[in-house]
């Protein structure tokens, strides 16, 4: 299973994707690879470990789109085998294969599995720590392994907020211990305030900032982008079509009630928290709902042997012989069509294809802009593809940034003088909506490409 996964994510690995997010996180590398301080220079919206852990590995491949890539490609393998252990650690090895086949198969899994976002690495490092508890669970281990599996999950709340998410499953598994539930929590709790520690530490001298990019825009966002539960509710359903797993969950739900199995109630409470912390998300997104796939594929996994077991007790309540190895085959088969089915559809369709909306902004850069040149876009994808570097705080035009009025006019202004900038770049639109830029740039430089639909190449007046 990890040898077809990794065959399908290597296959889209150099695909051109134009995604915003990634322009934003590329240049942002960039910018600490040319010995910028993130949050003192380099904007960032999320919490810091992405990108600190991230960046001595984008420098050492090299850099470019691929090396920012390639660890968030590892890193959703082996969120894979992390899920199996929780499956096999809660119900046995037959759930935790199945739970992994239907997350590797999980279509918005896999399409974020090549993406340089946070969101997927939040979700690989949460369940990591997630599996590390599961397994201190089964073995009844002492409190360092219980402090360790804390200690990842706070990595994972310091990588994107979303990761609070992993401290539902991660209090289950410390409380429903045999002995000293009480305190291998207290373990597992200084772990996660550890590792939130660690992560903040060298940017102690720049807490207040740290706070303004990372929560306090999106608390921002939240006002000034405004979205009903309703509206987001419909998001979800629309966005995450998750048919045949959700269908699977449902049985899963059915069966252990019959059963009375209590570790099904901490998948469904890890699910429902993941909802929630998706709809108290202001905007919501698609990349976030990856969150809401770890549950619902060990749901999804755990439903062919609670069925059994469902199944077996019935018989055994009317006094009738247990299901026999044919019956246990029948459903292992059935299960595995289903399963086969849902992996054979992905791996045989093709690739998405290449968004070429930035391609005519990739172009005019690349004609019009000497390279290596600093310029201002809202579009940060098509600049770093070129070569081109831009301002460290300007990394991220996102509408959040600027409908919260953390970006007004007179800071791109401000930080487009003191980066030296050779050229502005309109694309999007972004940066038209800041009143009275527009003007500043047509008096400081000059018009050499309007491509029409908003695409405007202005260079710097000699």
């Amino acid at each position: 299973m990890l040898a077809v996964s990794l065959w399908r994510r290597l296959a889209a690995l150099q695909r051109l994707s134009f995604d915003y997010d990634e322009g934003v996180y590329w240049q942002s590398l960039e910018s600490l690879r040319h010995g910028h301080r993130l949050f003192a220079e380099v904007f960032s919206s999320q919490p810091p470990f992405f990108l600190a852990v991230l960046t001595p590995i984008y420098n050492i491949l090299g850099g470019g789109i691929v090396a920012g890539r390639l660890p968030v490609m590892v890193g959703s393998l082996v969120a894979l085998v992390a899920v199996f252990f929780i499956g096999n650690a809660v119900a046995g090895p037959g759930t935790g294969l199945w739970a992994m086949a239907v997350m590797a198969f999980d279509p918005l899994y896999l399409d974020l599995s090549d993406r340089l976002q946070a969101d997927l690495p939040c979700v690989v490092i949460g369940v990591v720590g997630v599996a590390v508890a599961a397994e201190a669970h089964r073995r009844a281990s002492g409190y360092t392994l219980w402090a360790i599996a804390g200690g990842v999950v706070g990595f994972s709340i310091m990588t994107k907020l979303l990761g609070i998410v992993f401290l539902v499953p991660l209090a289950w598994f410390a409380l429903s211990s045999d002995r000293s539930a009480w305190g291998r929590l207290v373990a597992a709790g200084s772990g996660v305030a550890l590792a939130v520690v660690l992560a903040l530490a060298p940017f102690a001298g720049d807490l207040s900032a740290v706070y303004r990019q990372a929560i306090g825009l999106h608390l921002g966002a939240r006002v000034s982008e405004p979205q009903s539960i309703g509206e987001k509710l419909r998001r979800v359903v629309d966005s995450y079509p998750a048919v045949v797993p959700g269908l699977a969950a449902l049985v899963t739900l059915s069966a252990a009630a019959v059963s009375r199995v209590r570790w099904v109630a901490m998948l469904l409470a890890w699910l429902l928290a993941a909802l929630a912390i998706d709809l108290v998300q202001g905007p919501l997104f698609i990349h976030h709902l990856v969150i809401l796939v770890p549950p619902v594929s060990l749901l999804a996994g755990a439903a062919p042997g609670l069925l059994l077991k469902a199944i077996a007790n019935r018989r055994a309540a009317l006094a009738t012989p247990a299901p026999g190895p044919r019956s246990t085959l029948a459903v292992g088969a059935v299960t595995f069509a289903v399963v086969a089915g849902l992996g054979a559809h992905t791996m045989a369709s093709p690739l998405p294809p290449a968004d070429a909306s930035t391609a005519p902004t990739i172009a005019a850069i690349a004609k019009f802009v000497p390279r290596a040149v600093t310029v201002v876009t809202d579009e940060p994808f098509a600049a770093a593809y070129t070569g081109h570097p831009v301002p460290p705080n300007l990394v991220d035009q996102s509408h959040a940034r600027i409908s919260s009025g953390e970006l007004t006019p007179t800071t791109v202004e401000a930080d487009t003088e003191a980066a030296g900038a050779g050229a502005v770049i309109f694309s999007t639109g972004r940066l038209k909506t800041l009143s009275g830029f527009p003007e500043w740039v047509a008096s400081h430089f000059h018009l050499v490409d309007d491509a029409g639909g908003g695409l405007q190449v202005w260079l710097r007046d000699p």
